[in-house]
């Protein structure tokens, strides 16, 4: 969430959500690795190797820290001449000395809870939520579930794998289709189209498609579902000033995980009683 804001912050305001959702589209991405190194590590060395192999990147969070600039709305707050520095990081030809900052900055660093529903903010906050839940409750059910339920449907383990793949290959795609079409139509009719295709593309999987219908389904699902949440991210984010955007973002974040708790929970429980396939989906 706070990357989200952050982003914002940063970003002109004609390319918000299209920049957004590209930073958000490598979590897809990095979910094709994963499946791809899945499918090579577990074969020889076990299911445990792959934590090892996650835990990688983690190495470079000390460099990143190094690398990412502060929000500029803070440094207006806190240190003027820091902000100035960060302009002329963003565009050399700047002449700091010469720069005046005209947006009104509002000295409270108090950023409530109470204040994601005040100013007629309180019902787009509370569906916001929903929202995120939904959203989250099919990314993390489909991310987990998603070959277990292939191979419960008649699939081999390793075409299994690769539905994941494609999957997130929908995704990432998603995101960034999402983005631009966001920049264009705005972020509710693009929601709105996605959440419509999600449906469908879902229902299709559960009649257990021909292999070129259904991989045509899971790019459109990935890019419906998991795409839907980097587009989600980047509404959320431009409904609240910045004073509280990065505070009503990690509020949405934080209610949306109840759908990441229930999205496998519930993916587990189907599994369990033997579901058919279309009724799993």
């Amino acid at each position: 969430p706070n990357i989200v804001a952050l982003m914002n912050d940063l970003t002109p305001k004609a390319r918000r959500s299209r920049m957004t959702t590209i930073m958000l589209s490598f979590y897809s991405i990095g979910a094709i690795f994963s499946a791809l190194v899945a499918m090579f590590i577990i074969p020889r060395f076990g299911w445990e190797a792959t934590f090892l192999v996650g835990g990688i990147p983690l190495l470079f969070l000390p460099w990143m820290y190094r690398q990412l600039p502060e929000s500029l709305n803070f440094l207006l707050k806190k240190d003027k001449a820091a902000a100035s520095a960060l302009l002329k990081r963003i565009d050399p030809a700047v002449n700091a000395d010469q720069v005046r900052f005209d947006a009104p900055v509002r000295t409270s660093s108090a950023a409530p809870l109470s204040r994601l529903f005040t100013e007629g903010r309180g019902v787009g906050t509370v569906f916001l939520w929903l929202g995120f839940g939904m959203c989250m409750l099919m990314v993390y059910g489909l991310n987990t579930w998603l070959p277990k339920i292939m191979v419960a449907g008649g699939f081999p383990l390793g075409s299994s794998l690769m539905f994941l793949v494609t999957l997130n290959i929908g995704a990432t795609f998603g995101a960034l289709g999402g983005g631009w079409l966001a920049d264009r139509w705005g972020c509710k009719p693009t929601l709105i189209l996605f959440f419509l295709l999600a449906v469908i593309s879902l229902c299709t999987l559960g009649i257990k498609p021909g292999p070129l219908l259904l991989n045509a389904m899971l790019l459109i699902a990935g890019a419906t579902t998991i795409g839907t949440l980097a587009v989600i991210h980047a509404f959320a984010a431009q409904q609240y000033p910045s004073e509280i955007r990065a505070t009503g973002v990690s509020w949405c974040s934080a209610i949306g995980r109840f759908g990441a708790v229930a999205g496998p929970a519930m993916g587990g429980l189907m599994l369990s009683i033997n579901l058919p396939l279309q009724l799993n989906f």
